[in-house]
Formats: C-alpha cells, structure tokens, sequence
C-alpha cells in the first residue's frame, strides 16, 4: 500500500525558464546568451551550489566576476531564481492528494531556487519531507538520497511512489525498491497512480 509520493520539482512540478534568465543576465554581460547558458551549466560552481557547497552570496559573486556582469548580487538572485511557472494540473494533483497521503519533495536544486518555488507556490511549501540536494549535499540519481528520502518518510520502499522527468533519476529510485514513473503528463500520472491503488479524479 501507498503511503508517500514523492514529486521532483523542474519539469514536474513547475515549468523551468532558464532561458529566460540567460536573455535577461544577457542585457548585462558582453557575452552572448548561449555562451552565458554554456558558462553557468558547465561551471562546477553551479554543481557545488546546488549540492550546498557555496552559499547563495558566494555564488552570485562567482556570476557576477565570470559572466562580467554590471548588477549587483541581489539583482543576479532575483534574475536567476524568477524562472518558474507552476504546473498547475500537478500542483491541483498534489492539493487533492494531500491529507491522503504523505506527499513530499526529492530534487536536485539549490536555495535560492527552492526559497524562490516555496514562497510562490502554497503547495510545494507544504511538501514534506523535502529532500533537496543543497541541503543534503546528495544529488539524484545517486541511490542514497532515496534512502534518504524513505527514512524522513518512516516509510518502507514498497510503500513510496517516485515522479521525476528524467529516466536515471526514475531507474534509482526503483534500485532501492520504490515504485517510480518518468512524467509524461497529468493524464498518465493519474492512470499510474491508480494502477497502485491511489484513486484520483
């Protein structure tokens, strides 16, 4: 029997603009867009961000000094984080599963990102356990942060369900005995669900 669901955040929960970001932080740096894109996702101090291993300020400074950006750091924060729309077909899955079951969060992300999706969206606010990577400097798809995600739960493997949109991610949490399914819309996560007993409009 279900007991928890666990949801990822990006590309499940909300949308992702990061596109968005690098037009905007473009307007302030001599680079390009995609040249921004490439310096801010192969940086290994984005990896160490979102694994908790640099605060928000650090890495802003970090941004500002590689990108050559004209902004200070609280415009760099505002800028990266407002990048997210809710799904709202999930978010309303997740306010109609709440109270029946224990409905928590396992996503790799890092603080300014999480603070910036809890404080626009009541729904994530309230999901627990949430197991982020910048808090437990564990990143999917390593096993160990569904262990993880399992023991905040109190629940056995058997009785926890994985929603992610990416297939590595779904295949470790099913290594460490959870049921998981790649997102692929509202309409077939309902389907899913009801296929483990979890009965949904």
């Amino acid at each position: 029997m279900i007991k928890t669901i666990f949801f990822d955040l990006g590309g499940v929960v909300v949308n992702v603009h990061f596109d968005q970001a690098v037009q905007r932080l473009a307007k302030f740096s001599p680079y390009e867009p995609a040249e921004i894109e490439q310096l801010m996702l192969e940086s290994p101090e984005t990896k160490k961000y979102e694994l908790g291993l640099t605060t928000t300020r650090d890495y802003a400074r970090w941004a500002l000094q590689a990108l050559r950006l004209k902004m200070d750091e609280e415009q760099f924060v505002r800028v990266f984080s407002d990048i997210f729309t809710p799904k709202q077909d999930v978010v309303q899955l997740i306010t109609q599963l709440d109270g029946r079951l224990q409905v928590g969060v396992i996503s790799n992300t890092n603080v300014a990102h999480y603070e910036w999706i809890a404080g626009h969206i009541e729904a994530v606010a309230g999901m627990q356990p949430a197991v982020l990577s910048f808090r437990e400097h564990l990143a999917k798809p390593d096993p160990e942060i569904f262990s993880l995600a399992l023991a905040r739960a109190g629940c056995a493997p058997a009785e926890a369900v994985f929603i992610d949109d990416l297939e590595p991610n779904v295949l470790a949490a099913r290594s460490v005995g959870m049921a998981a399914f790649v997102y692929q819309g509202r309409d077939e996560l309902v389907e899913q669900l009801r296929a483990l007993g979890i009965a949904l409009q």
